[in-house]
């Protein structure tokens, strides 16, 4: 009887077992690797949502690229998946077939850039969710709040790790300008508006920087015209601007 509390012809029947179930066990971290992808984002995004309507400030909000609630998700679900998929499968046959399968596994073959190597990938996997996925998570937690309102009073802009807002009043706005798109390398023109708010300290807000959707674009078109009171200009690129603003 090994640690595992097992005799031997029951390790090794056990064992025999492992190459077909481990077509399953692939199959398994997938699905929970996307299940957790899926479920993570859709708590950042609320969680997201639910603190920029809660800023204290009524008015038009403008979140951050929504982009980055993936990030967290996308690498815990390649880290994580395996683990999740033992942890699921312990539930069902115990934890020392579990382990005994783990064991089993980082004994096999596998190729990497066209060589054999060996290696134990749950010891590996749960050091990149120490080294990658944790930081993510921490960094993607200090983003959450991450948005700009504008408010009947000004423009309030909420920053990362909860930084206290920085606040510009509709008075110190000096230019508006509607950027149409921009090249990329090759010279090819995408169309993608987005509004540029000059102010008279130096200070830009660049909507790109934030959410440039269209529907947030033809929003906020809306406001600034009420609000500011200043006829918006129109620009091919932003280096087309007239007065382009140097100040972040």
């Amino acid at each position: 009887m090994d640690s595992s509390g097992l005799t031997r012809d029951q390790v090794e029947d056990l064992e025999a077992q492992f190459p077909v179930q481990q077509t399953y066990v692939n199959l398994s971290c997938f699905l929970s690797g996307l299940a957790f992808a899926l479920v993570t984002h859709f708590v950042l995004v609320k969680a997201s949502q639910s603190l920029i309507a809660s800023d204290g400030i009524g008015g038009y909000h403008i979140p951050y690229q929504s982009y980055i609630w993936w990030f967290f998700p996308g690498f815990g679900a390649l880290c994580l998946c395996f683990e999740i998929t033992l942890q699921v499968w312990a539930i069902f046959v115990g934890r020392r077939v579990v382990n005994l399968y783990s064991e089993w596994d980082s004994r096999q073959p596998k190729k990497s850039r066209g060589d054999i190597v060996y290696y134990d990938a749950r010891k590996v996997l749960r050091w990149f969710t120490l080294l990658i996925v944790l930081p993510v998570g921490i960094f993607s937690g200090l983003a959450l709040n991450m948005h700009t309102t504008f408010g009947d009073d000004g423009i309030h802009e909420f920053g990362y790790a909860f930084a206290a807002p920085v606040f510009h009043s509709y008075s110190d706005v000096q230019d508006i300008t509607l950027i149409r798109g921009k090249y990329d390398k090759h010279g090819k023109f995408f169309e993608r508006p987005y509004f540029v708010v000059g102010f008279a300290d130096g200070h830009s807000w660049i909507q790109s920087d934030w959410d440039d959707t269209a529907s947030s674009v033809g929003g906020l078109k809306a406001v600034l015209t009420q609000k500011s009171h200043i006829s918006i200009g129109d620009a091919i690129t932003i280096q087309d601007m007239q007065h382009p603003t140097s100040g972040r």
